[in-house]
């Protein structure tokens, strides 16, 4: 139990405390709802000041995940404890009013002018004793009411004393833990990353201790108008059905679903969340049952639907849903259920087949066609009733989807295998972060898109298909967004068999790849001048020029060039340096690439967006500023000769010319040990290399063959543009 469990325990223990004292003072209120009430107003100043409590309790207060029995347990303790010292506080009131036993004699003091003038009065023996009415609960009055106020502020003073030390306790803890660089957040999710959480491809943790693994929880994205009216309404009808009319969190729905509980005796228990509570407790927070969070699931859900409108919602919804399993992979999204269930695409299936697809979601295992096909039946014909309910569907229309035959599936999910791109992020998470655990409820939203990822592996296995002279030969191929964001990595052919990321673990020389730092560090610092002889140069990798360039620029500048362009490995500043002789990365020298394209702004590779657990944000990238690498003049120029390379009669990269406006660079190293392509087209950056693990040579695989490769694979991403006549490699 962390500090954070202690404090909401110790403020419903108290909230209950003050609730069974004035309970008992007031017997005519219903003690239940004064409890109630009680406890949900320190709930609402607990939401309401969340931050304000963060700032003062660090990590305790956001990290709190109160089990549902210690609840219970504080409140009923706490609401017995109020009573008992609300009797105690009679009890000790009786004592101070009750008449003190004299067997001699007893002073009064009157006032003048009554029949008790005299000031003594001397009792007969056996006599009652007799008090002047004027001094009935003067002083038992007074004490009652300061016994009255005691308890409390004892009470209060000790919660204020506890909560004081939690403080500083937590934040000594943070502060020694922020001495640190960089350090972890603790903010809630909310806003624009609630929605580039909810929106993007996960890295979930599976299993628990030894067996812990990373797995992508990634699937292909449709938009709502690609997913058939049927499935949206069916998914409408059984999961939410005033999905259209609520603002994230329906009471309605809640009452029913308590009424049906408690109506079975606890023999069938009905949901009340909502489609986006559902979206938030899938891919935001743990899939606990406890009361906390439950409730920012429903406030996370309000937020959500502040940031999204309802069909962004109903379509992320049905993109980043799980329907269940194949091989220890999940199926991710829409699309690629309805293929691996139906064999068709989701804008294709018929009304039966939507019902069908919509019930698994109530339990994948439990109604899965394949596995169940009967339970699946009739989940299907409770989903087509709920329909008909709600006028989806006409009586007819449901004759003759319960008619309709058995359907059968490809049961074969969209191929990728995106381990290599996993284990980069995770890695990436832990040098930042060495002292952070993964557990089951940590998320990492990254930028993989599944449709890239599929294409980029497909096009690479179809390019080494139709060349047999690439048997042995390994290669890397990365493709990146303008912003920096990782699209696609294909880290290995295989990565099964060789579990080696080619892309950001290998280090070999770029070759003539590197004439792109060296042509523009000439052209920045005014050394050269644009010329068709420059580009020429280039386009057909001219190594006189390059060393030319580079007796006059010196090692240091294009170093310096280099280091702007974002390669950050060892550079060894030799005039061999023109011709690439230093190792450096497929990611680095495809992120120096693509300043050309963003118009000399520096392009930034990264794969996750942040680190979420339980709802929390421990760490998260924010707005990268732009940082120039070339000037806009420098950039221009680079352009102009990288699509020469392509365009130009002798240009190196002629292969390339398939994809419509190509431009890059080519490298061929010595002995054909490596051969690269690394260029751009209208859409993103990619980048391709060739070679052995062992350095051995290739049979004359030289930069232009990789640079048909390229291409190949650049054709079978999705919204490729391939230019009406181009070369074939």
């Amino acid at each position: 139990m962390t500090a954070g469990d202690l404090i909401l325990l110790a403020v419903a223990f108290s909230a209950a405390a003050i609730a069974g004292w004035y309970g008992r003072r007031y017997p005519r209120l219903s003690r239940v709802l004064f409890l109630l009430a009680f406890v949900a107003a320190f709930g609402l100043v607990v939401w309401a000041y969340k931050p304000a409590y963060w700032l003062i309790l660090g990590r305790s207060l956001a990290e709190a995940a109160i089990s549902r029995y210690e609840a219970v347990l504080a409140i009923l303790s706490g609401f017995l404890v109020g009573r008992f010292a609300y009797g105690v506080k009679l009890a000790a009131a009786r004592r101070a009013e009750a008449p003190a036993e004299t067997t001699t004699e007893t002073t009064v003091e009157t006032q003048s002018g009554s029949p008790w003038e005299g000031g003594r009065v001397e009792p007969w023996p056996g006599a009652p004793e007799v008090r002047p009415p004027e001094a009935d609960d003067t002083a038992s009055g007074s004490a009652v009411r300061r016994r009255f106020g005691t308890v409390p502020r004892i009470a209060a003073a000790l919660v204020l004393v506890y909560l004081a030390t939690l403080a500083t306790t937590g934040g000594h803890a943070d502060a020694t833990r922020s001495a640190g660089k960089p350090t972890l957040r603790r903010d809630p999710i909310s806003g624009e990353r609630l929605v580039r959480l909810v929106t993007s491809n996960q890295i979930v943790f599976e299993g628990r201790g030894k067996s812990l693994r990373a797995v992508c929880r990634c699937g292909p994205t449709v938009p709502l108008y690609k997913i058939g009216r049927n499935l949206r309404n069916a998914v409408v009808a059984f999961e939410d059905r005033r999905f259209r009319y609520h603002n994230g969190t329906d009471p309605i729905a809640k009452l029913r679903a308590l009424w049906v509980t408690f109506a079975s005796l606890g023999g069938r228990i009905e949901g009340g969340s909502t489609l986006t509570e559902q979206l938030i407790k899938n891919l935001t927070l743990h899939s606990g049952r406890d009361l906390g969070r439950k409730w920012r699931e429903m406030w996370t859900a309000r937020d959500l639907e502040s940031q999204l409108d309802k069909n962004a919602i109903l379509a992320t919804y049905l993109n980043r849903t799980v329907f269940g399993y194949s091989r220890g992979r999940p199926i991710v999204g829409v699309e690629q259920a309805s293929r691996f269930y139906f064999g068709r695409a989701a804008n294709e299936l018929s009304l039966m087949e939507s019902a069908t697809l919509a019930g698994i979601l109530g339990g994948p295992g439990i109604y899965n066609p394949f596995r169940h096909p009967g339970a699946a039946r009739n989940r299907a014909t409770n989903v087509l009733s709920a329909m008909r309910a709600q006028g989806f569907i006409t009586a007819a229309d449901m004759r003759r989807a319960l008619r309709s035959k058995r359907p059968r599936g490809s049961r074969r999910l969209i191929a990728f295998d995106p381990r290599g791109y996993v284990k980069w992020v995770v890695d990436g998470v832990r040098e930042r972060f060495p002292d952070l655990g993964f557990d089951r409820r940590v998320r990492i939203p990254i930028s993989l898109q599944a449709t890239t990822q599929a294409g980029a592996e497909a096009g690479m296995h179809r390019a080494f298909r139709r060349r047999r002279d690439l048997r042995g030969v390994e290669a890397g191929f990365v493709t990146l967004a303008r912003d920096g964001r990782v699209l696609a990595m294909v880290g290995q052919r295989n990565y099964s068999r060789y579990q080696f990321n080619t892309v950001t673990q290998a280090r070999r020389q770029p070759a003539s790849v590197f004439k792109v730092v060296v042509y523009a560090s000439a052209l920045e610092n005014r050394v050269a001048r644009p010329s068709r002889r420059l580009a020429s140069d280039l386009a057909v990798s001219d190594n006189d020029r390059a060393r030319a360039l580079t007796e006059r620029l010196g090692p240091r500048r294009i170093i310096e060039t280099a280091r702007k362009m974002g390669i950050s490995s060892p550079l060894r500043p030799v005039p061999s340096i023109a011709l690439g002789t230093s190792e450096v990365s497929l990611l680095e020298m495809t992120a120096a690439v693509g300043a050309v394209r963003t118009g000399g702004i520096r392009v930034k590779p990264f794969g996750a967006w942040g680190v979420v657990r339980d709802g929390i944000v421990l760490d998260w990238r924010e707005p990268q500023p732009r940082v120039r690498a070339l000037s806009r003049r420098t950039a221009r120029h680079m352009h102009k000769m990288l699509r020469g390379v392509v365009t130009h009669r002798h240009g190196t990269g002629w292969r390339a010319r398939a994809i419509a406006d190509a431009a890059g660079k080519t490298g061929t190293g010595d002995d054909f040990r490596d051969a690269w392509f690394v260029g751009y087209s209208a859409g993103h950056i990619s980048g391709l290399w060739l070679g052995k693990p062992d350095f051995s040579p290739m049979r004359h695989v030289d930069g232009t063959r990789a640079a048909g490769i390229w291409s190949d694979i650049e054709r079978a991403l999705p919204n490729a543009r391939v230019a009406k006549s181009g070369a074939t490699s």
